[in-house]
């Protein structure tokens, strides 16, 4: 759930404290506008929320100033609750308000400046693909993040401790953009920066620095810098194993994009030892099917692409203990034969992680996958 509050270095109760401590003019309209707005977020009812949120706001204008902390945090809410209503063109234009109001008070290179820039940007991270490409949402992503990268050098009044959990949230976010404000080669020179900052301050193994440098591995993969890429993508899986972090998310990432990028590259005995990694960490869930880590496309038959036939296969498989499609069988075919040549030949590249029984990998028991052929329209 969003913060009601900005992403500030001061923390929610000490704002709670400054209201209640200077509101003794309208601590009546102020204060219970205030609390009925926290309560409405408590209890998760988002339509009351967005109306206490703007009242709230609009009251703290009028009582501290409209470019006190306090407004200007509110303000912050109020964006805040419009996208959880799903209003997003509104929560957009509010939040870019909110920047100008910042830029305004503290200073374009401030570090609660850019600091609420990377917040926003976090917020507007948790929404699909399909809502930021319908709303105002698609132009102020990319902004936010060309922002940061271009101005985060500059960045004021913060400690050395500051200016690296700066880089490393840029980092987390704005590797997240689908299409990229800036040339890749700057991107990768930030997180370059990002990690070296990381490790000056954390050193090398500490779970801040190792998140920060699987930004960087994706980064460099995205640029096809290859080798690279999986140096780092090995020191962040190899840090959190050697920390016990095994069930983290980029640990398992990593090993993840492991598996791929030894695949690519016709390396597959490199790319096993990733797949039984993530197979101890990660216990089959007897209710579901594994989903492979690395998967081939089947390449559709081109005598059936031109009689514009579509098809369907059903297989049945083993994942052995090393993470290898084994035991193939055709279970049935919808179309021509040639269909189920095509599906063979895929599933035998596809990469598993093995299933484990007391320590140790074994053999899967028989699964069952189906590959469509469907052509375009």
């Amino acid at each position: 759930m969003y913060s009601i509050f900005g992403p500030s270095r001061i923390l929610p109760l000490v704002i709670v404290l400054s209201l209640t401590i200077n509101s003794h003019a309208h601590a009546d309209t102020f204060s219970d506008v205030y609390e009925a707005f926290q309560h409405a977020y408590e209890q998760n009812d988002i339509a009351a929320s967005v109306t206490l949120s703007q009242k709230a706001w609009q009251l703290a204008g009028k009582q501290f100033g409209s470019t006190s902390e306090n407004t200007l945090k509110l303000h912050y809410s109020y964006a805040n609750m419009l996208v959880l209503a799903q209003q997003y063109d509104n929560a957009a234009r509010e939040y870019r308000s909110v920047i100008e109001q910042y830029k305004a008070v503290y200073g374009d290179t401030h570090i609660d400046t850019l600091l609420t820039y990377t917040g926003i940007l976090k917020n507007l991270n948790t929404l699909s693909y399909e809502i930021v490409h319908k709303s105002e949402v698609k132009t102020l992503k990319p902004a936010l993040a060309k922002y940061l990268l271009r101005n985060i050098e500059e960045v004021q009044d913060a400690s050395e401790q500051e200016h690296a959990y700066l880089y490393s949230q840029v980092a987390k976010e704005v590797i997240q953009i689908t299409y990229m404000p800036v040339q890749l080669s700057e991107l990768i020179r930030f997180l370059n920066t990002a990690v070296g900052k990381a490790e000056k301050q954390w050193g090398p193994n500490n779970q801040q620095t190792l998140e920060t440098r699987y930004f960087l591995a994706r980064g460099l993969e995205a640029k096809g810098h290859r080798t690279d890429a999986i140096d780092n993508y090995l020191s962040v899986a190899t840090g959190f194993d050697n920390n016990n972090s095994f069930s983290h998310p980029y640990s398992l990432a990593s090993h993840a994009r492991l598996v791929t990028l030894y695949e690519e590259g016709g390396e597959s005995e490199q790319a096993t030892y990733h797949c039984q990694a993530i197979g101890q960490m990660t216990p089959w869930d007897t209710n579901q099917d594994p989903q492979p880590l690395y998967r081939v496309n089947p390449d559709y038959p081109r005598s059936q692409a031109r009689r514009n036939q579509e098809g369907s296969v059903q297989l049945a498989f083993r994942v052995d203990t090393q993470g290898l499609v084994k035991n193939i069988k055709v279970v049935s075919t919808q179309g021509n034969e040639s269909f189920a040549d095509a599906a063979i030949k895929a599933l035998s590249q596809w990469r598993y992680a093995p299933q484990f029984k007391d320590g140790k990998p074994i053999d899967s028991t028989e699964l069952k996958v189906i590959l469509d052929f469907t052509l375009g329209i």
